[in-house]
């Protein structure tokens, strides 16, 4: 086609993008810019000023040559070589360019314009456990899922929420999923929140019909700020010592007042109801944290709120072996009498330890066996549980 003055043909190129050359590991780019936009196939017109009649093909150079080296095999025929993976693909003229575009955006692996479906499941092979085989499970990349996953990665390693804008997470994101796109730090701090409410939430329901026993301590940093922990402590169902921290906070100095409120608003913004114990250090402050509580909580007691039955039946059973050295030999023969293999001693629980109780119930039903022994052999223990049991003759730990 005759192009004549000014009436030049309108042409419909799509500008040519970064060109990136492969050597190694190491990509060339001739941008700043650290994100790659796919080449785009154009529309092939004659260029201003080409006749196709003198020498030229009258057709635009395609941006795919940018990414493949152009060379003729042997035989004659026209052949392309990936700048990425060095693979080598026919692309003779007559056939267009079809061939190469499919592998520079979906088959070629070092490709940075390869496009990956992440809807598309993949397989992963599940560990070989010890007696079975290996397995393959599917798995399809959820967005909200590895939004999520970014973010915890922020609160378990303790990252700065920039850490999502720095240059390597960029790179290695890149490599793992080209086509997602990165949250910005503000959408992290505002995801790492929603997992904070989530995970309290969990929490609540959790100790919402537990005995709470809480503990706190304050201190002062380096740069002379009065922190506040409290933490909370309960048996769950399986009768097993659970621990979680509630709050860590700020206050403003060490005074009892400043204590007792600081725990006080910590039991309602929790919605705790069942209050067992209160555990502070010996500090004077903590003594006027105490009698401010009592004033706010009508079911305030300091210590064991209830003594159960079985506990006193412990404790006595306890303080009757450890009152005299010869009960103590005694019963060590009833615990070789009865083949305990176990070691260690009874424990006495004390007012001032809070935990005391605790280890003397679980020191006890450990040597459930020897009491029961001693229960049947001596009359002066029998005799003395006599009189707290009349006529019930079970063992002081069963």
């Amino acid at each position: 086609m005759e192009v004549e003055g000014s009436n030049v043909a309108e042409k419909e190129i799509t500008p040519t993008p970064a060109i990136v050359r492969a050597h190694g590991n190491t990509l060339k780019t001739s941008t700043s810019s650290t994100t790659c936009n796919p080449p785009k196939k154009q529309k092939r017109t004659t260029i201003s000023g080409q006749d196709p009649s003198h020498g030229g093909s009258g057709r635009e150079t395609s941006q795919i040559w940018n990414h493949f080296e152009k060379f003729l095999d042997k035989k004659g025929e026209q052949k392309g070589k990936c700048n990425y993976c060095s693979k080598v693909l026919s692309c003779p003229s007559k056939y267009g360019t079809s061939n190469v575009w499919t592998h520079i955006n979906s088959n070629c692996a070092k490709s940075p314009y390869r496009i990956i479906d992440i809807s598309q499941p993949t397989l992963k092979l599940k560990p070989i456990k010890e007696g079975g085989q290996g397995t393959l499970e599917k798995i399809v990349y959820n967005v909200v899922e590895v939004k999520k996953a970014i973010s915890e990665f922020v609160i378990l390693d303790e990252q700065p929420f920039k850490v999502v804008e720095g240059e390597g997470f960029k790179r290695l994101m890149t490599l793992i999923l080209p086509n997602y796109e990165l949250p910005s730090r503000i959408t992290v701090a505002r995801q790492c929140l929603q997992i904070y409410q989530e995970e309290k939430n969990k929490l609540k329901r959790l100790i919402k019909d537990q005995r709470v026993c809480l503990t706190s301590d304050t201190w002062t940093s380096i740069q002379n700020l009065t922190y506040m922990v409290i933490t909370a402590h309960w048996i769950n169902e399986e009768w097993n010592l659970q621990k979680k921290i509630l709050n860590f906070f700020h206050i403003p100095d060490h005074k009892g007042e400043t204590i007792a409120k600081g725990i006080e608003a910590c039991l309602l913004d929790w919605g705790i109801e069942n209050l067992f114990t209160v555990t502070l250090d010996n500090a004077t402050a903590n003594s006027a944290a105490i009698t401010h509580l009592k004033a706010r909580i009508n079911d305030w007691k300091e210590g064991l709120s209830e003594q159960n039955e079985s506990i006193s039946r412990v404790r006595l059973a306890v303080k009757y072996v450890k009152s005299s050295a010869s009960r103590t030999d005694s019963f060590r023969s009833y615990v070789e009498k009865v083949k305990l293999d176990t070691h260690g001693l009874l424990s006495l629980d004390v007012e001032t330890r809070w935990n005391s109780t605790y280890l003397m119930l679980n020191t006890a039903q450990k040597f459930e066996k020897a009491f029961a022994r001693m229960y049947e052999d001596d009359d002066k223990y029998f005799s003395l549980l006599s009189k707290l049991e009349r006529n019930k003759r079970t063992p002081i730990c069963r």
